[in-house]
């Protein structure tokens, strides 16, 4: 994070839900560890078999290569589609699913094929509509509205399911529902409110809560933004500008929630003990990878757009100290492993020459693949977390360990709000449609949902 930078007012942020800001910038950005930021110029290794005499390679030795990753989102029909899609999330059966809109609007569908058939062998290019509630209670001024949702771990027993969703100008929070295909207004009905995040010295309905993940254990990892007043970023005794990990309360109509027991600052009496994390100014998409890591996409200011990943508890990433990679008085922060600016000559924007030269950007963080036993991709996803820029639309794969192994450009998709992979073994795209809620810039789609296929076309 660039400390020595000076930090504009946050009336350049005008992006919907990501906050980005609005004005180019001097070229900062790459990939980025241990405090250095290190490019990926197209470095490769190749070895080349060769042999003695007549002998010959057999060509069938050993495992195939992965074929080159590069990703192609085809459309898929969503039956009367919503406007202004922002999250969807697949039901245990893997076909049927549910989106989200920015009003509130919560759609149940099911992924057909073209003849009506199951889409669980060739992949979907359709999904008939079910049925369908209204949220109550949904503020949608510019960045709010409904934001995000996610199953209990136990949904198949409890049919238990979650949503983030603002509910003033100010406040943002997140709530459990149960879910009954046979009585959908029973579903909105069944509100509890779990956990609420406030500013009431906020001007901005901007820095909202942002994506819900639960892991394993079945605790929900909660994202809060700092709700446009920089201190929050550094303050850890409230949870905006942090990332929560908590319990929610899944028997009580009351609703409410625990502090997961082992977070980093339970003990500590200057310090909400719901943190995990902290230094986060708008963290609107998140994940939890294959090993349980958290990652989140950062939008920026005015300098630069991040990827980060949690490795540890009680991280601090910096804001509103700085944005990108530390140059100044570091120690105790965590840079991004991956961040970008606003400059159209960006290397992320020259790779992708669909990329349109538009001066904000927002961050967002896909998802990570699971091959499991139906690997759409060849092999090409393993171990590879997806992200992209929703504004200028590059989609790229990275894969990190301890460290940045491969930041690689993957395919183009505008307006990127969500991806998941479904039973199909595809990863399924949904785009918002636009890149400001204000003031709609340089669109050429109304959003929708997307399958991602291996492109093999030369």
């Amino acid at each position: 994070m660039s400390l020595a930078a000076p930090r504009l007012h946050d009336t350049l942020d005008r992006v919907a839900f990501y906050g980005c800001g609005s004005t180019p910038v001097r070229a900062l950005g790459g990939v980025a560890w241990g405090g250095l930021s290190r490019f990926l110029v197209g470095l490769g290794l190749c070895v080349v078999a060769t042999s003695c005499g007549s002998e010959s390679v057999d060509d069938d030795d050993g495992p195939d290569e992965p074929p080159e990753l590069r990703l192609r989102f085809e459309p898929v029909t969503l039956e009367q589609q919503p406007e202004n899609l922002t999250d969807f999330v697949f039901l245990p059966d893997g076909r049927e699913f549910l989106t989200l809109s920015k009003l509130g609007e919560v759609t149940h569908y099911r992924l057909v094929e073209s003849d009506g058939s199951d889409a669980a062998e060739a992949g979907a290019e359709s999904a008939e509509r079910l049925g369908g509630f209204e949220l109550p209670g949904v503020h949608t001024e510019t960045d709010c509205g409904a934001i995000s949702l996610v199953l209990d771990n136990g949904f198949a027993e409890n049919g238990l399911f979650y949503l983030a969703k603002c509910t003033s100008q100010q406040a943002s929070g997140v709530y459990r529902y149960q879910f009954d295909a046979d009585d959908y207004a029973s579903i909105a009905d069944s509100e509890a409110l779990i956990i609420e995040a406030s500013e009431p010295a906020s001007q901005r309905a901007w820095h909202n809560v942002g994506s819900l993940n639960m892991d394993a254990r079945g605790d929900l990892w909660v994202p809060f933004g700092d709700k446009t007043i920089e201190r929050n970023g550094q303050s850890r005794n409230d949870n905006l500008g942090a990332l929560l990990r908590i319990v929610p309360n899944r028997t009580s109509a009351e609703g409410g929630y625990a502090p997961a027991p082992d977070n980093p600052f339970i003990d500590d009496d200057d310090a909400s003990p719901d943190v995990y994390a902290y230094g986060i100014r708008s963290p609107w998409r998140s994940i939890l990878d294959r090993r349980g890591r958290p990652w989140f996409g950062d939008v920026g200011s005015v300098l630069v757009e991040e990827i980060n990943v949690v490795t540890e508890p009680g991280q601090n990433f910096g804001w509103a100290n700085g944005e990108g990679v530390c140059d100044g008085d570091c120690a105790g922060l965590t840079d991004p492993i991956a961040f970008w600016d606003r400059d159209p000559d960006h290397d992320y924007l020259v790779e992708d020459p669909e990329a349109p030269a538009l001066p904000v950007r927002v961050a967002v963080v896909g998802t990570a693949y699971d091959p499991g036993v139906n690997d759409r991709y060849a092999g090409a996803m393993d171990d590879q977390v997806l992200f992209t820029d929703a504004c200028v639309g590059f989609v790229r794969a990275i894969e990190f360990t301890d460290h940045v192994v491969s930041d690689v450009p993957v395919g183009h998709l505008r307006t990127a709000a969500a991806m998941h992979q479904a039973a199909d073994g595809y990863i399924y795209a949904l785009t918002f449609g636009r890149c400001q809620t204000d003031n709609p810039i340089d669109l050429d789609n109304e959003g929708g949902l997307f399958r991602a296929v291996l492109d093999t076309s030369e």
